[in-house]
């Protein structure tokens, strides 16, 4: 960055150049900064394919699921349950009936959402029924809370019961859960 500090007087050009090298000092640290954090990326994507495929892979193919190596570092593979119900429309529909179909009906809570304008307060606290026989706009559905939701799945899975997890949105797979020892 070349700025010509001659057409300055006194201290004028001293005080530019100072800003200038803050300036250059300021690119070069979020340079820095956006290297390290594709660095990051790039060791968390390595981290995960290590945590979810390799490792519980290897222990699988010698027949184990849980190691302790030499140094104290202990090794489990376990299931893990990701993802959600999709949010609307039929697929929302189809998750809710392959829940209630492997025994999660149970698991649901039933939502109820009605928009009101700011001046029908007291409408608000009635019945769904008196709400749609007024013409109000009621919205009404199902939800599990996502950690239920992954808890059930789960227990599914420990159970050796077939369920269709892409139905239900969610993806399912082994993690290595890594315990490493405290230094004394």
């Amino acid at each position: 960055m070349a700025v010509d500090l001659s057409a300055f007087e006194d201290n004028s050009g001293a005080d530019l150049s100072k800003i200038i090298n803050l300036a250059d000092q300021v690119v070069g640290i979020e340079e820095t900064i956006s290297g390290l954090e594709e660095a990051l990326k790039a060791h968390k994507s390595e981290l995960h394919i290590l945590r979810t495929k390799t490792l519980p892979d290897a222990l699988s193919e010698v027949g184990m699921s849980d190691f302790t190596t030499e140094a104290g570092v202990k090794i489990k593979i376990d299931d893990f349950v990701s993802g959600g119900l999709p949010r609307e429309g039929e697929k929302r529909d189809m998750a809710i009936r392959e829940l209630e179909k492997i025994g999660g009906a149970d698991l649901m809570r039933d939502d109820l959402s009605v928009t009101f304008d700011k001046s029908q307060h007291n409408e608000a606290l009635s019945l769904r029924a008196s709400l749609e026989e007024q013409g109000l706009a009621v919205k009404f559905g199902s939800n599990i809370h996502a950690s239920t939701l992954h808890a059930f799945i789960r227990e599914k899975l420990r159970a050796g019961e077939a369920v269709d997890y892409e139905k239900i949105g969610l993806y399912v797979g082994r993690i290595a859960k890594i315990t490493i020892p405290k230094k004394k």
